[in-house]
């Protein structure tokens, strides 16, 4: 009967040891599993900080407000429209909130500061992350080049947008860089913004040389890539 017990507690102990290397062995599992949903793909990170930015995306100019003339005839309006449908377009790939100030050839008012207030107001009521503004430049003599910014230099967000922007435009290599400018006391949109705000000149459309480039699909794509790009490197820090 003794040699019975003895070896049922040994038996016993056997078993308890088992169950708590399972214990052990399972718990290490769990807490891998956790470590991984916790730490997450940086993809997924990202993925969730777009989810909550609303950029606010703004084609110059509309309806009987043209802005300048490309060397072929074409208007500038319906230039920054293209471009800015197809930079919301990869936004809205990454996962982030975008609100157009026109998704066509239209106007909030034919005067142009209150049209320009109006935008900026609405980037302020849909707590927009930044507001970018898309234009393209044209020159007196026609003979000027370039991509250039302009910004609140004053303002650390608004100039790391710029920066960010500038940077992927620069890689492009289409054209010069006339680099960021401080736009507060030229440029209505600057001046009074709401929210981080950078209005890019994408270049000279009235010059072939940059106006090949900006006109021709394949070239809007990778300027609009580039400054979506841009936007997403500041959302994504």
């Amino acid at each position: 009967m003794r040699k019975v017990r003895r070896y049922l507690q040994i038996l016993l102990g056997v078993t308890v040891l088992l169950v708590g290397l399972v214990i052990v062995f399972e718990d290490k599992n769990a807490s891998a599993t956790v470590n991984d949903v916790t730490t997450g793909d940086t993809n997924t990170q990202n993925d969730d900080k777009n989810k909550k930015a609303t950029v606010y995306i703004d084609p110059g100019h509309g309806e009987i407000d043209a802005g300048t003339l490309a060397y072929n005839g074409k208007y500038e309006k319906d230039i920054n429209l293209s471009i800015a449908k197809k930079v919301g377009k990869n936004l809205e790939d990454a996962g982030v909130n975008v609100v157009y100030s026109r998704t066509t050839d239209e106007l909030y008012s034919e005067i142009e500061a209150d049209d320009m207030q109006h935008r900026i107001d609405e980037s302020k009521k849909v707590n927009a992350t930044y507001l970018v503004s898309i234009h393209c430049n044209a020159s007196d003599e026609g003979t000027r080049t370039g991509v250039e910014a302009f910004t609140d230099t004053t303002n650390e967000t608004s100039m790391a947008l710029a920066t960010s922007i500038m940077k992927e435009l620069e890689g492009l290599k289409y054209t010069n860089s006339n680099g960021i400018i401080d736009g507060t006391g030229l440029l209505h949109m600057v001046g009074f913004a709401k929210v981080p705000t950078a209005l890019v000149e994408v270049g000279y459309i009235d010059n072939e040389s940059d106006g090949k480039y900006i006109l021709g699909e394949k070239g809007q794509k990778a300027i609009a890539k580039a400054i979506a790009d841009g936007i997403l490197n500041e959302l994504n820090k």
